[in-house]
């Protein structure tokens, strides 16, 4: 009975992206703070920026079946995906963009161990394998299709700010390169899920989705893909983000 519940939970996280999330707005705090033998007044502002993105799908009689398949042991979450929401949950940025890139390297490697066994055992035995190399000529020459070119440079980008992370403890990602990253993630799993035919592909992660702020609020006007506004309208999904805050103290 655990078992199922723990294969329940890892599906709608994974699959349906329902996680806890919060949806605050910025806004400002008053305190004060006692300075020369007198109170004075200090703002706190809380900034707020879009960490990652969710895309909660109307449950669906083919997305049920998926679920109890799951459940019953049919079909496995892919480890990748798995690994990539959960990143959601790590509150430390510097952790958080690591684990994302993490979860690509594993990726590729399912990927590859899947299609190409042989050259998966190989794979397997690297920490942190040669992801933009597999996905250009030699992604063409074994499957006789282009990894796209735009999200593969902007995958290598991301490597190698992970890289940096990694090798200069003070080097930490910044919340727009969080988002980007996490994008970039999903829509490399995501094409690759496509490839494998899985059943894990989610062609709404595939469009483009922006965040402008409008100055009057404070808040965060979102910017979908025709396609993504019109399964908005009809229904079909629901955005949900993740968020990451800070504390500015303003004299």
């Amino acid at each position: 009975m655990n078992d199922l519940h723990k294969r329940l939970i890892d599906y709608v996280v994974t699959a349906w992206d329902f996680d806890i999330y919060g949806n605050k707005q910025n806004y400002s705090l008053t305190f004060f703070e006692w300075v020369n033998e007198e109170w004075k007044e200090m703002n706190l502002d809380l900034m707020v920026s879009v960490s990652s993105i969710n895309f909660h799908p109307n449950i669906e009689q083919k997305e049920a079946d998926l679920l109890i398949s799951h459940i019953n042991g049919k079909n496995e979450l892919p480890l990748a995906l798995i690994l990539l929401k959960r990143s959601k949950l790590i509150h430390d940025e510097r952790s958080k963009f690591v684990s994302i890139i993490t979860a690509c390297e594993i990726g590729v490697k399912e990927f590859y161990s899947k299609k190409i066994p042989e050259l998966g055992l190989l794979l397997d035995e690297m920490t942190s394998p040669p992801v933009v190399k597999l996905l250009g000529s030699l992604f063409k020459k074994y499957f006789e299709e282009t990894f796209p070119k735009e999200l593969r440079s902007k995958l290598e980008k991301m490597i190698g700010i992970r890289n940096s992370i990694v090798h200069r403890s003070a080097i930490k990602p910044t919340h727009t390169e969080l988002l980007s990253c996490y994008v970039v993630v999903l829509k490399t799993l995501n094409f690759l899920n496509k490839k494998s035919d899985n059943g894990f592909y989610n062609e709404y992660y595939d469009e483009e989705v922006s965040f402008e702020p409008i100055e009057s609020t404070g808040q965060l006007q979102i910017n979908g893909s025709d396609k993504l506004n019109k399964a908005v309208e009809e229904g079909k999904i629901i955005y949900g983000f993740d968020i990451n805050s800070e504390y500015i103290i303003n004299d």
